[in-house]
């Protein structure tokens, strides 16, 4: 707010200035709502999980309001309920008194049906949800259904909520909404004590009645097996990108550390280095879908890029590639063995401002390691950025990522490991999907579990009520 004090002291330029603030304010509080379209995919009978996903509620809401906070206690709102029973309207009553909600559904029609239930593998939940400026974020829960507490849900940096606008209060293109799977997890909520995956007698699919299981005294937080040996890349794989002095624009010094010889970890070599640099249109992979045929499984089962190579030179968004590993490029690449690193060079263009990096870790089926960017797929764009910018674009994308196209044996210590196998090509098919791979030993991941995305919806119209504190009564919005 402006002091009245000032007010007879501003120049005709401070009023313009004043003017334009207040008219973007303005146009910030009363742009229309914008309409998106959710489908949630159950695909756990590709990846063999074959569990429901239970009904669920969906809100939109501000900052003020957040259905849980990663390492924080539930917040007793009736998350409990979806998490253990999949009983949604302890959760739906709340959040229907709460006035920080803009929108709020309930999901358990499934697409197809003339009823409401669970979806099994192979079926999904479409609706149809507004938000505005003021009330960007989507929060949602829908339950797991062979766990004790786990749900799947969205987040940003450990809070409930994935924001369908963008900073200047305008909303995501859809392609830019491609990114929510990245926001998309198995969360423990922490209320009852995990029993081994469906076998528990505590299970909503036992007999034993609702809400039945002994209480837990843990946190809200990713359901995760810490044991799993690789579960951190950046422990055993150090990737930096920088721009090369004294170089023309663009080109790039890369270098590839295996750290796999630490302490508590599988030591393993890494394939012969595959580096792409492109632009936007082309990625080896999406996540959360199935491998495209490109190629992506021979390196990623294999280390043998080849084939995949030899696809992405026929794409129009293109540049260039580089084989290469310890003694040389192409042929000559070498693997890069625990404790060493190999360094080289590459280039990219302000049309092709893409780099695409693929490396096998071979003491694994199909495990490879990569850049994820925030549209699910490969891809890290670096053309015109300072080394601290992208030093941090590489700490938040290098991952590792799995194919999904071989049967996972446990890290070293499999027949069909690319490290072991007597040719390649060798172990059983695996009808998952690509996804990121982080726990082997834990069988929950959520692309393996289901997919999330989300569309603009402008031509289908919601009405909305502004929400009173206390539930005071409504008025329309």
């Amino acid at each position: 707010m402006i002091p009245i004090a000032t007010i007879g002291n501003l120049t005709r330029a401070g009023w313009a200035v004043c003017v334009v603030w207040l008219l973007g304010a303005c146009s910030l509080q009363s742009a229309p709502p914008t309409t998106f379209k959710v489908t949630i995919a159950n695909v756990s009978d590709l990846s063999g999980e074959d569990t429901v996903i239970s009904t669920g509620v969906a809100i939109t809401h501000n900052a003020n309001l957040r259905l849980f906070e990663a390492g924080l206690p539930d917040k007793e709102m009736g998350l409990e309920g979806i998490a253990e029973d999949g009983h949604k309207w302890p959760l739906n009553a709340y959040l229907k008194r709460r006035r920080e909600v803009f929108d709020q559904v309930i999901f358990d029609m499934p697409a197809g049906f003339d009823r409401p239930a669970n979806i099994p593998g192979g079926k999904r939940y479409e609706f149809f949800i507004a938000a505005s400026p003021r009330y960007p974020y989507l929060s949602l829960a829908t339950m797991v259904g062979f766990t004790n507490d786990l749900n799947l849900m969205l987040d940003t940096d450990g809070l409930s909520g994935y924001s369908l606008y963008r900073p200047d209060g305008t909303p995501k293109s859809d392609v830019e909404l491609k990114d929510i799977m990245n926001h998309w997890d198995v969360w423990d909520v922490g209320t009852e004590i995990n029993e081994p995956i469906r076998v528990g007698p505590h299970q909503p699919d036992a007999p034993t009645g609702i809400d039945v299981g002994p209480p837990d005294t843990g946190l809200v937080q990713l359901y995760e097996d810490v044991r799993h040996p690789i579960d951190d890349v950046h422990e055993a794989i150090e990737v930096k990108v920088v721009n090369k002095p004294n170089a023309p624009d663009g080109t790039f010094q890369i270098t590839v550390a295996n750290r796999t010889d630490r302490p508590g970890l599988v030591p393993s070599a890494l394939s012969p280095i595959l580096a792409v640099t492109h632009g936007p249109g082309l990625s080896a992979f999406e996540q959360g879908q199935p491998d495209r045929g490109m190629g992506l499984e021979q390196l990623a089962e294999d280390g043998d890029p080849t084939r995949l190579v030899g696809n992405v030179q026929k794409h129009p968004e293109y540049y260039n590639h580089l084989v290469t590993g310890p003694g040389g490029i192409n042929g000559s690449a070498g693997a890069v063995l625990p404790g060493a690193s190999h360094t080289f060079e590459i280039v990219v263009d302000r049309d092709h401002p893409l780099l695409s990096m693929m490396t096998m870790y071979l003491e694994s089926n199909d495990v490879f390691v990569t850049f994820l960017n925030r549209y699910g797929e490969c891809g890290l764009e670096i053309y015109g950025k300072s080394d601290a910018e992208i030093a941090e674009l590489v700490r938040r994308s290098v991952v590792f990522m799995e194919s999904g196209t071989e049967a996972n044996e446990e890290i070293g210590d499999g027949w069909y490991q690319g490290a072991s196998q007597n040719e390649p090509g060798e172990g059983d098919p695996d009808s998952g999907t690509t996804r990121r791979y982080r726990k082997p030993s834990d069988p929950i991941t959520p692309s393996d579990i289901a997919t999330i995305s989300i569309v603009r919806a402008d031509s289908v119209k919601r009405r909305v009520r502004l929400r009173a504190p206390d539930g005071q009564g409504s008025r329309g919005r």
